[in-house]
């Protein structure tokens, strides 16, 4: 493995490790051994390769972690989504959150359904802020035609690429990552097999998360005990119940579909999101479709509300 190589992987191993652990304390000294190299490297290693310091990184996603949990859970307390992204104090959650979106956590709250700035002035729409651009017609349209199936899913190893930065409608940048994978994996006899996804795992949600900062993995699935090498790093989709949507789409169509599934669908389902990472399956390759449609599934994790 060369050494750029090397310092991706142990960047990716931290930032699994983050999410998974955001309740923790999550002390540099753990975090550089989760990474395989020293303290004084490793906080180096990082700034470089996310632009913002792993302190700055660990608040931020904390805090954004915070901000969907109070859109999503609007009878859960404060204080316990606090202590669900790593606060023990709710003054120091609530002195943290107002720095960073320009308003208290309950004051964020109630604006869900409209903008919220951050503290450089930034609008970012809340989740569950969207309105349809072609009025009531097209809601109709969507809800005709949008078919959802929830289904449990078991726990699945993906075997990825991460790509830190704007992505919307890139199809230049997914089909390089999955080119990627695919050479990786294709020596490896890892795509003659049943049963095969190909995904991308979103990690942020794209209207809390500035747009340089968004985190795609993109991969397909492997199995249990698969090691990464080179580029490619490993990571466990969780098992639990999904909402499945089921698209046949445009390009230019994902943005719509998926505020459709928590705008539309999820309000009436008698579900609520679950904490847990949102990810598509591609079923097909557009090129190959006779009008260059995206068969896709939109994974969206729920619970009972």
């Amino acid at each position: 493995m060369n050494q750029r190589n090397r310092y991706v992987q142990a960047v990716n191993s931290v930032i699994d490790y983050v999410e998974e652990n955001i309740s923790e304390e999550l002390k540099l000294e753990k975090l550089s051994k989760v990474s395989g190299f020293s303290v004084y490297h490793f906080h180096r290693i990082f700034q470089a390769f996310m632009n913002e310091s792993l302190g700055s990184y660990i608040k931020r996603i904390r805090l954004e972690k915070a901000a969907i949990l109070l859109c999503n859970n609007p009878d859960e307390s404060i204080t316990n989504i606090a202590m669900d992204v790593g606060y023990w104090s709710s003054q120091a959650f609530a002195r943290a959150f107002r720095n960073q979106f320009n308003m208290s956590p309950s004051e964020y709250r109630n604006s869900k359904n409209g903008y919220v700035n951050d503290k450089k002035g930034n609008d970012k729409l809340s989740l569950s802020g969207y309105s349809s651009s072609e009025g009531g017609n097209s809601e109709r349209r969507w809800k005709k035609n949008m078919k959802i199936d929830v289904e449990n899913l078991p726990e699945m190893t993906l075997a990825y690429i991460r790509n830190v930065g704007p992505y919307a409608e890139n199809a230049e940048l997914f089909s390089s990552l999955f080119s990627q994978v695919r050479k990786w994996a294709e020596p490896k006899g890892l795509l003659d097999r049943q049963g095969i996804y190909f995904m991308a795992v979103y990690h942020d949600d794209p209207k809390i998360t500035d747009e340089a900062k968004r985190k795609i993995s993109v991969g397909i699935t492997v199995p249990e005990g698969t090691k990464g090498s080179g580029k490619v790093n490993t990571m466990k989709i969780s098992a639990g119940k999904y909402a499945i949507a089921h698209y046949t789409i445009d390009r230019g169509e994902y943005q719509e579909s998926w505020d459709k599934v928590y705008c539309e669908w999820l309000p009436e389902s008698g579900y609520e999101p679950d904490d847990r990472s949102c990810f598509e399956i591609y079923l097909n390759d557009p090129k190959t479709h006779p009008e260059n449609k995206h068969i896709v599934d939109i994974c969206v994790p729920i619970k009972k509300a």
